[in-house]
């Protein structure tokens, strides 16, 4: 009997001198895993789903002015080059990325706050290095998850893939931002 307890003593031991820092430096190699990780205990887990299930989801939004909503031929021809689609298991919040990287079509329908984080984070664990998006608000909350406009260029309908009623004809600017390194 003594020999077990022994023997469990010394499991447990190799348990937290061996073990425990591995997993450590597991889930710490990451700033973003490791808050992904709380994440997922907040929000839940995104997982793949079909170019019709996303298309679906994406069609039904409202009140999404900036959310380019692609056609369900345009998500198909994106995963069948290779790129992904997710959506969080309640269907609240979803995105892309096409094979190249490119973050598409991130959207939240309401959830809780730090959702949109939660969002872009679980992106860049899967991928997603780049992304488009109008100049305002959106190139801040990027910035403050690591991406840095490289291109700038002028909003049109085409690609924008929306056309809104702008006051006096301005649009803001279309920003090309990658995920610094």
């Amino acid at each position: 009997m003594m020999k077990q307890v022994m023997s469990f003593s010394k499991l447990k031991i190799y348990f937290f001198i061996f073990i425990i820092p591995f997993l450590s430096v597991q889930l710490h190699s990451s700033e973003i895993a490791h808050k992904n990780c709380l994440d997922y205990l907040k929000f839940g887990f995104f997982i793949s789903v079909s170019s019709q299930e996303f298309h679906q989801v994406v069609s039904a939004l409202e009140d999404k002015p900036f959310l380019r909503k692609r056609s369900l031929q345009e998500y198909q021809n994106i995963t069948s080059e290779g790129g992904r689609l997710f959506l969080l298991s309640d269907k609240s919040a979803g995105y892309g990325i096409r094979s190249d990287g490119l973050l598409i079509s991130v959207f939240k329908n309401g959830g809780a706050k730090g959702l949109g984080s939660a969002v872009v984070k679980d992106a860049i664990l899967k991928g997603a290095h780049s992304l488009i998006c109008a100049d305002g608000p959106l190139k801040d909350f990027y910035e403050s998850l690591g991406f840095a406009v490289t291109t700038r260029f002028q909003m049109s309908p085409e690609n924008a893939g929306y056309d809104l009623f702008w006051e006096n004809g301005i649009r803001p600017d279309m920003l090309f931002m990658e995920l610094k390194k």
